[in-house]
């Protein structure tokens, strides 16, 4: 977070739709929920790639994918043939989004930070920890949920409209979940404590 609260940046850039992708082979959920099924994983993506291809006809913007650090990237270029795919750069594509999808993962605080349109999606085909993390952004931040199966094309003009209504909440989020302390970064705050603390 030190490079939001220290850094000026440019965030009026927003030349692309962000897809968070999930690692689904990720170890701690594996360890939760053992392994998806074939047939899940395909319908799962199936879904996603639709959606995908929807949205960005919708707002005449390109999809950018972001993929986990541990993920396996020539897979992800493989199933997102028609889009860029990056890994170790979710930062940097965030930055640029006028929109940011996502089921859940802790990198969306970048996109909370900058005030970006976010949507989170829920699928039957993925485990009830992934539902949950979505609800838990759905209701504390108050986003937009999608959910894949029941997905139909969207009137672009109310999504927007919802979107940009969605940014009012995001400064309780911060203030309850990110930032209690305000401006103060935490690194600083563990500084100033110990040097009270100790040293003086």
């Amino acid at each position: 977070m030190i490079f939001f609260f220290e850094q000026k940046i440019n965030i009026s850039e927003e030349s692309q739709i962000t897809y968070l992708d999930d690692n689904l082979d990720h170890e701690f959920k594996v360890s939760l929920r053992g392994n998806l099924k074939e047939e899940h994983i395909k319908r799962y993506y199936n879904n996603v790639l639709k959606f995908l291809n929807d949205i960005s006809k919708i707002f005449g913007k390109k999809i950018v994918v972001c993929i986990h650090p541990r993920d396996n990237l020539k897979i992800k270029k493989k199933i997102f043939k028609d889009f860029e795919v990056f890994q170790n750069a979710t930062r940097e594509n965030i930055l640029k989004s006028y929109l940011v999808i996502f089921f859940e993962s802790s990198a969306i605080v970048d996109a909370i930070l900058t005030k970006k349109r976010i949507v989170t999606l829920v699928s039957d085909d993925l485990d009830e920890n992934m539902l949950n993390g979505s609800n838990i952004y759905r209701d504390r931040l108050g986003i937009t949920q999608i959910h894949l199966e029941n997905y139909k094309n969207t009137d672009k003009i109310k999504l927007i409209e919802e979107l940009n209504n969605n940014i009012k909440n995001y400064d309780k989020y911060i203030k309850e979940n990110i930032s209690p302390d305000g401006d103060e970064i935490g690194y600083k705050k563990i500084f100033r404590i110990v040097k009270e603390s100790f040293f003086n």
